[in-house]
């Protein structure tokens, strides 16, 4: 295999032309650290199993990287990377936020978390013996079934609520208090007209 073996110094990204990575998620891996490190966000034009080729967001700068699938068909290797950035660095969004991955959810650090004996919760018949009162729960703190009220609690001091807010009138007789399907006119006039 041609070409320089990526490695990490003093935990710094470094990204040279000719650098051989890995595999496609490594180097995907490898170029979040990247952006997260130098601070300019980036636009990946390719990004796919056997091409990467990304560019600053910045129009003005000239930065730009082109790294595809080496000779063995895993390996990626740096083809070409252009220039330095020659826009103004920028810490907002570069790589942070949703696709981050902090230390505490790898599976090293889980590990490392558990790997000393956790002792068990002991059987309550094991408990030790507590000489205070025992405290009962207060029956109204207790969650009461059914649908919770939907209407307000009026003070003592408030007058009760109106039965209706609304007055509806008859289009029948015009009168207030009913609508003209509970109308007595309607029905008393079409029991008269069955009659006949």
């Amino acid at each position: 295999m041609q070409g320089e073996v990526f490695k990490l110094k003093k935990e710094i990204v470094v990204l040279r032309e000719d650098q051989v990575v890995n595999d496609v998620k490594h180097f995907r891996e490898v170029m979040q650290e990247f952006v997260r490190q130098e601070g300019f966000p980036i636009e990946k034009l390719k990004n796919n199993k056997t091409r990467f080729v990304a560019v600053c967001k910045d129009n003005g700068c000239g930065w730009r990287i082109h790294a595809f699938l080496y000779g063995d068909g895993i390996a990626f290797k740096i083809k070409r990377l252009s220039g330095s950035h020659t826009c103004i660095k920028s810490m907002k969004g570069c790589g942070r936020g949703s696709d981050q991955v902090y230390s505490s959810s790898t599976k090293e650090f889980y590990v490392k978390t558990y790997s000393r004996k956790i002792n068990p919760v002991p059987d309550e018949s094991k408990w030790p013996v507590v000489d205070h009162p025992v405290v009962h729960p207060n029956e109204e703190m207790e969650k009461k079934r059914g649908r919770k009220l939907t209407k307000r609690r009026r003070e003592s001091d408030e007058k009760p609520a109106k039965k209706r807010s609304i007055h509806c009138t008859c289009s029948i007789c015009h009168q207030i208090g009913h609508n003209s399907r509970s109308c007595r006119k309607k029905t008393s006039s079409t029991n008269a007209g069955e009659l006949h």
